[in-house]
């Protein structure tokens, strides 16, 4: 049941929950705000909220839903000297992407850009409608690992979007003009945080002895 006779089409607000790491989250889009250029700004406040990851590392948030193409909105604040396409609207997203009382699961996946003049390291959000996931298992299709998706694994990951950590990084990056990204957060201990592969996905079934990256240094001896 989506909530229609609580939250009507008239309504100008959707009000939804969102699961991260076993613990639901009220949210709400307020579709007549006007105090920001773009709509999507008040989701990627409550995401920041809920994660505790600055917003200033968030490139953008994957809308999933049965039946739908993937809907991908940017960042405002990531991409803050971009212009954006300002489709994250009520007619876009209502009653395709987000319903009212729906259940969304957030899962956080984080990359790094060895190419990057900065943010070498930032992150992105998939928001899926809880049907799409099955309970405690992988669920391949939808490319959710419940193993990987773990608050001991983000604790461990979000320490990377730590101001502690990017200015120890950015310091040694700055300093070195010959090692790369990869260097440092394998001196770090960091680097397989970012390299996780589930088992059951398309990819290391189809092939499960392809090279594996590197994530670690050599011991020195």
């Amino acid at each position: 049941m989506n909530g229609m006779d609580k939250n009507s089409d008239n309504s100008d607000k959707t009000i939804f929950k969102v699961k991260f790491l076993g613990e639901y989250h009220d949210f709400v889009i307020d579709w007549s705000d006007e105090s920001h250029e773009y709509k999507q700004v008040q989701l990627f406040k409550q995401l920041e909220s809920i994660t505790g990851i600055a917003n200033k590392h968030i490139c953008q948030v994957d809308l999933e839903a049965d039946n739908q193409d993937g809907f991908l909105t940017e960042n405002p604040e990531y991409y803050y000297s971009s212009v954006l396409q300002n489709d994250f609207t009520k007619d876009r997203i209502y009653n395709q992407y987000i319903h009212d009382d729906e259940i969304l699961v957030l899962s956080y996946h984080p990359v790094y850009a060895s190419s990057r003049v900065n943010n070498y390291l930032y992150t992105f959000y998939v928001l899926r409608n809880e049907n799409m996931i099955l309970e405690g298992v992988c669920t391949p299709s939808a490319r959710y690992c419940p193993h990987i998706q773990s608050r001991t694994v983000f604790n461990k990951r979000k320490y990377v979007f730590s101001d502690e950590f990017q200015s120890k990084i950015i310091d040694c990056i700055v300093s070195s003009i010959s090692s790369s990204v990869e260097r440092f957060l394998m001196e770090f201990n960091v680097q397989q945080y970012s390299r996780l592969t589930c088992t059951e996905t398309p990819e290391y079934r189809l092939d499960p002895s392809r090279p594996r990256v590197r994530l670690y240094l050599r011991t020195r001896g």
